[in-house]
């Protein structure tokens, strides 16, 4: 297994360990392993590219990586009532018909579809990362600083989420209407 995907499947277990610090409490270190993941993923591909370690496997475990961290987070804060109801919706909506736009393609397509993130959808993930960051940090650290900061700027990082998670979504229905 190469360096890049070896970071990448840590990035994946480091999910279960997000989930269990979350669900019993632990919000330094469920803030901690978000945060590690955040840096993983930037980590991979950097190592992949640098390295020339770039592969097929890499291109299916990095985006699986990113769902699932996205759904366990977004999951988890919304059924706590941490995130509204609306975003979680929308990051679902977006990730369902991403996945099933991508596997519709494969299965009925002949031509090879490489997993190219567009920068609708990075600008959708660094917004809804940086809401998740926010409302762990208010979670996990008990200061006023940070309460009033994230107060302030999360719902309006929840409202640019949700319409970056739309606007990318009509990014990558557009791009996958010219593989079917």
């Amino acid at each position: 297994m190469s360096i890049p995907n070896a970071v990448t499947v840590l990035r994946m277990v480091g999910v279960a360990v997000f989930a269990g610090a979350f669900i019993a409490g632990s919000m330094r270190l469920a803030f901690a392993v978000l945060m590690a993941a955040a840096l993983s993923d930037i980590l991979d591909g950097l190592l992949a590219r640098v390295l020339r370690q770039e592969s097929d496997l890499g291109s299916f475990l990095d985006p699986l990586a990113d769902k699932l961290f996205v759904a366990v987070t977004v999951g988890l804060l919304s059924i706590r009532g941490h995130l509204p109801w609306w975003l979680w919706t929308s990051v679902a909506v977006r990730e369902l018909t991403i996945m099933a736009g991508w596997l519709r393609v494969k299965l009925h397509s002949r031509v090879g579809l490489k997993t190219r993130p567009l920068p609708s959808g990075k600008a959708a993930a660094f917004a809804l990362m940086t809401a998740v960051a926010l409302v762990m940090l208010r979670l996990g650290i008990d200061h006023p600083a940070p309460h009033a900061f994230a107060d302030i700027a999360a719902p309006v990082l929840f409202v640019v989420c949700t319409v970056l998670c739309w606007v990318s979504l009509a990014d990558y229905l557009r791009r996958l209407r010219t593989f079917v």
